[in-house]
């Protein structure tokens, strides 16, 4: 069983309410390197929040599978399929202090939740150029942008359904590859140089 707090009073833009998918990229548990993606989105309920109405899973759950099946989705002209990406949240909060206290909030989630993978990483060999994609759920709490953690995606969806995924999503597989190889690059680089010294 997982018991989580309910979060009553989460930060609403248009009256509804929303989370943020944060992508993560592993590339090394032992040692562990993360990166977390620089852009991440947005995705809304179809209908206002109401704390009257928990039952009503098109008011309450974010996740875009439950909220394509409503027959609001795509109803509110401000949030075009029900997604905005980060810069459009960024415009909306303007307030650069806000904005900065927020994005620590989620780096320092990510910290603490990657912490927990030392005790595996010690337990388990990981295999060798082999990467991880995590998608982190985060909820906004108040007008302090306070984030909470939801849940971790192991397996997070990169399909292109939206106008908004189709950026980020490209965006993300791009930049991602393109460190992988710049990784392994580096590391080869880096062990051409310790053999060429070894036979020096």
């Amino acid at each position: 069983f997982i018991l989580q707090h309910y979060i009553s009073n989460p930060f609403l833009i248009h009256s509804r309410k929303f989370d943020i998918r944060q992508f993560v990229l592993v590339t090394s548990l032992l040692p562990l390197r993360a990166y977390v993606n620089y852009k991440f989105y947005l995705r809304f309920c179809s209908i206002p929040y109401s704390s009257s109405s928990i039952s009503n899973k098109f008011s309450h759950l974010t996740n875009h599978q439950v909220q394509k099946d409503s027959p609001y989705f795509n109803s509110c002209t401000e949030i075009p399929e029900d997604q905005w990406s980060s810069d459009q949240l960024e415009a909306y909060v303007n307030d650069t202090e806000k904005w900065r206290k927020m994005q620590e909030g989620i780096f320092e989630i990510v910290k603490l939740s990657l912490a927990s993978w030392k005790h595996v990483a010690e337990e388990k060999h990981q295999r060798r150029n082999s990467f991880e994609i995590l998608g982190y759920d985060v909820l906004l709490e108040g007008e302090e942008l306070r984030p909470w953690l939801l849940e971790v995606n192991g397996n997070p969806g990169l399909h292109l359904l939206t106008e908004v995924t189709k950026v980020h999503h490209s965006e993300f597989v791009r930049n991602a590859f393109k460190l992988m190889f710049d990784e392994q690059g580096n590391k080869r680089s880096a062990e051409q140089e310790a053999e060429e010294y070894e036979r020096g």
